[in-house]
């Protein structure tokens, strides 16, 4: 057997399209199919194009198909991932001006400077993400009953 011929045989049936898969085909376009879309051309007008050059796909498989090769290219070209973000650990907020502030601690043990209202007053992000999850509840709960106050909850 030669090695070369038959290396030969398996370009030239490569290159046909009578012996691939209408997989193998889209792929070999996908470049293409992918910038019309993305330049706003409608799936459907994909599809008739592609049947007009030969290569008849209904809707819901062409999608599919599309699907599966983009999947497929991302697990061979994985995006490549920035520097590993840094954890920040838990540091005192300042405190809006005007108003007062008190130490709140959790569940965790680990208290955040937070004001005295904290649990109906509008905090910062970076506030609001130094609350521990109890306080978040809380915070949620204090929300909800200011909008439909329990009228038989004892004031005190």
């Amino acid at each position: 057997m030669d090695r070369e011929q038959v290396s030969e045989r398996l370009a030239t049936l490569a290159a046909q399209s009578e012996g691939r898969s209408k997989a193998a085909r889209l792929r070999d376009v996908i470049e293409d199919i992918e910038a019309a879309l993305h330049a706003g051309v409608a799936r459907e007008v994909v599809v008739r194009e592609l049947s007009v050059a030969g290569l008849d796909f209904t809707l819901p498989t062409f999608a599919l198909t599309i699907k599966r090769i983009r999947k497929a290219r991302r697990a061979n070209n994985p995006v490549e991932q920035g520097p590993t973000p840094r954890v920040i650990t838990q540091r005192p907020v300042a405190p809006a001006a005007g108003t007062s502030v008190s130490r709140v601690s959790g569940g965790s043990g680990v208290g955040a400077v937070v004001p005295d209202d904290w649990l109906i007053a509008d905090l910062t992000p970076a506030q609001y993400r130094l609350l521990s999850t109890e306080q978040k509840q809380q915070k949620r709960k204090a929300a909800v009953e200011k909008v439909f106050p329990n009228p038989y909850k004892k004031l005190t």
